[in-house]
């Protein structure tokens, strides 16, 4: 299969080239640098945020692993055409995380316009990591859904991932609890008002 990984030299996106070459797949990475395209892998050299090349009937599967504003994924689509379509998601599109248990039925808001305004906002080099959305992260990533949804024709899976942890994990959120419980002395965990998902 002819796939096109988006992200695929960050943390997720690299392993996931990985294994798909390793499946026997033709892969391509659109990266902006052109640098830590896995072995075997096709570089393609563009920005998803602003000039996203003609892309159509190259590929027979797009796995997106870093949109975070619904321009993006728009943009993206317009570029391939509707293809099949992998999006990576967040549980954080969910309202009430508080709750014990949750399944994809559970209410997921999209974004307000201040929302969108805020990613607009985002400098193009930050556009594509998650920092810079603060707490409008959960429904842009919501409103992503829509447009994969909408862009691919409904040819899409979307992938609502909670804490991804793993080598190149350069987050540290996961591998900090790590170290810091191999240490001695009294370790503060969050309590129940952070979020059960927590």
């Amino acid at each position: 299969m002819r796939i096109l990984i988006v992200g695929g030299t960050g943390f997720l996106g690299s392993a996931t080239a990985r294994a798909a070459v390793a499946g026997g797949h033709q892969v391509t990475v659109m990266t902006r640098s052109g640098r830590n395209v896995a072995t075997s892998a096709q570089a393609l050299i563009a920005d998803r945020t602003s000039d996203v090349p003609d892309l159509r009937g190259q590929f027979d599967a797009v796995i997106d692993t870093c949109g975070y504003a619904p321009d993006m994924v728009a943009r993206l689509l317009q570029a391939t055409g509707p293809v099949r379509y992998v999006f990576v998601s967040s549980i954080s599109v969910y309202d009430d995380m508080s709750v014990a248990q949750f399944d994809e039925t559970a209410t997921a808001s999209a974004a307000t316009q201040d929302d969108l305004d805020l990613a607009a906002a985002v400098e193009p080099a930050l556009r594509c990591v998650a920092d810079p959305y603060g707490a409008s992260y959960g429904r842009l990533k919501r409103s992503c859904e829509i447009a994969a949804e909408e862009g691919s024709e409904g040819n899409c899976a979307l992938i609502r991932l909670g804490l991804i942890v793993g080598p190149e994990d350069y987050t540290d959120r996961f591998t900090w609890w790590v170290r810091r419980c191999d240490q001695d002395g009294p370790l503060a965990v969050p309590g129940p008002r952070i979020g059960i998902s927590n």
